[in-house]
């Protein structure tokens, strides 16, 4: 074997190996929504099959009386499976919501997903919520098991166990979910990522962003969160629901696109390597590995 070919196999393999080491950091969630198991679409409504739930667990529909979600595009055209909110206000009542059937209790968790507002204008959009109920109905109490959300001035807002009594922590500054303006101004058509982990052992939570290009970073640290919200619980009769809350009025306008509930406050490195592998469009790291495993494939051959 030539010297130069064994070079590029053995430079070949650690590419490889580093890119299956990054990939390989991003942990299993125990529930997720991705879109593709998504059917319908428009005024013929929408049901949503989450990728993986626990036993029990049922799949997400439509709760509003004007069906007003379908499923998307990546920015720039290309193709996913994004949810999309196609109110432009808060005037809608619509909501995707299903059972989650898990029946534990979590100290720990960690909540991932990615979003794209359709309008530049910020207000008290919800995100993702967990209610008593199965399922939970239009009329459950807002925030009652876990709240995701942003409020009026764009600072992402987070709680558990509290319903409602709110603290004032638990709302951070403006535009943290854009990493207080590190990411650029916040602009409508464009995906973030966002993160919280939640540790009741810990004296805090943890809000981390990024994008496409930009690495999760840690982007605000709600204050009394982990130590009054209790462990989360996830009974048999907890509902799930997505792009509003369930009693409507604060539908997210935009898309939403892989939201994860893993166990356990995942670190800014596993974070970030669920970023890259859930991107909406490939992550740069994926494309450099690849693109380097190509070029090293080209010499190869010419070394023949």
């Amino acid at each position: 074997m030539k010297k130069s070919t064994l070079i590029l196999k053995l430079s070949a393999a650690s590419l490889l190996i580093a890119f299956v080491s990054q990939t390989a950091q991003a942990q299993v969630p125990f529930y997720s929504v991705n879109g593709i198991g998504g059917t319908g679409g428009g005024t013929a409504g929408v049901t949503v099959t989450p990728s993986t739930s626990p036993s029990g667990s049922t799949a997400l529909t439509d709760l509003g009386a004007s069906t007003q979600f379908s499923f998307g595009t990546g920015p720039n055209g290309v193709a996913g499976e994004s949810l999309v909110n196609a109110a432009t206000g808060q005037g809608g009542a619509g909501v995707l919501a299903g059972t989650l059937g898990a029946s534990s209790s979590l100290s720990a968790f960690t909540v991932t997903l990615w979003v794209n507002l359709a309008t530049a204008t910020l207000n008290n959009y919800r995100m993702l919520e967990l209610a008593t109920g199965s399922p939970a109905t239009t009329g459950s109490t807002d925030g009652q098991t876990l709240f995701l959300g942003l409020n009026a001035g764009g600072g992402m807002q987070f709680y558990v166990n509290n319903v409602n009594n709110n603290f004032p922590d638990e709302v951070a500054g403006a535009a943290t979910w854009n990493n207080g303006g590190v990411l650029g101004n916040v602009t409508a058509n464009t995906w973030y990522f966002e993160a919280v982990t939640y540790n009741v052992g810990a004296t805090s939570s943890l809000l981390y962003s990024g994008s496409q290009t930009s690495a999760a970073t840690l982007a605000y640290t709600f204050g009394p969160t982990a130590t009054t919200g209790g462990n989360l619980n996830l009974s048999a009769a907890t509902s799930i629901a997505l792009l509003d809350r369930f009693s409507g009025g604060r539908n997210f306008p935009g898309a939403i696109d892989d939201v994860n509930i893993y166990t356990g406050a995942l670190t800014q490195s596993q974070l970030d390597a669920i970023r890259i592998a859930q991107a909406p469009e490939p992550g740069t790291m994926a494309l450099t590995a690849l693109g380097s495993l190509a070029w090293l494939t080209v010499l190869r051959r010419r070394n023949k």
